[in-house]
């Protein structure tokens, strides 16, 4: 027998059609909570960079002109 080269198809156990509703995975359910923070934080970090940004840039600003 020579190697082909070739790759098994992936194992997939056997399933008998009347366990098949206690074999399948219940979908996890999702709630948009953590969507909500890393929105909250986001914009907390905009405006804690912005401002300091702000009073550099007007400063800089009034000394040039």
């Amino acid at each position: 027998m020579t190697y082909q080269g070739g790759y098994a198809a992936p194992y997939q156990p056997p399933v008998d059609s009347r366990y098949a509703p206690v074999v399948a995975p219940r979908p996890k359910r999702t709630t948009p909570r953590l969507g909500r923070v890393a929105l909250v934080l986001a914009i907390g970090a905009f405006v804690l960079a912005a401002v300091p940004l702000w009073f550099a840039g007007h400063s800089a600003g009034r000394r040039s002109a």
